[in-house]
């Protein structure tokens, strides 16, 4: 993979129809995407349950049809974030091969890791 996007969180309006949010940023598995939904009053929540990750669709199912709650009303917000596992997992050994697709592995993971602390830091003081 090659990350050219620097997008690494989505904040989205609901309008009390809409149960399909897009992730339209790179992100390596689904454990790393995190879901919020902010109320009218402004108190953010993590979710996790009733929502689905559609793998093919590139997209958030939030709150699933299953879930039977009816979709967010105007008001509220979902907020999709990566927020990537801080471990370096390539293990190199000495005189071995150099599999160029561990080490751009290991590569986009840092950049992941990069944009997210950059996001969070553009939001501090």
């Amino acid at each position: 993979m090659t990350v050219s996007s620097q997008i690494c969180k989505r904040i989205y309006q609901a309008d009390g129809e809409n149960r399909q949010w897009p992730v339209d940023f790179p992100y390596l598995s689904a454990g790393e995407l995190k879901v919020y939904c902010t109320d009218t009053a402004g108190t953010e929540t993590e979710v996790t349950t009733q929502c689905v990750l559609d793998e093919i669709e590139h997209e958030i199912i939030y709150p699933t049809l299953a879930s039977e709650q009816e979709p967010l009303s105007v008001g509220y917000t979902v907020t999709l974030v990566r927020a990537t596992t801080p471990t370096q997992t390539t293990h190199l050994t000495q005189q071995g091969t150099l599999d160029a697709t561990v080490l751009e592995q290991g590569l986009d993971k840092l950049t992941l890791q990069i944009q997210e602390l950059a996001e969070k830091s553009q939001r501090s003081i």
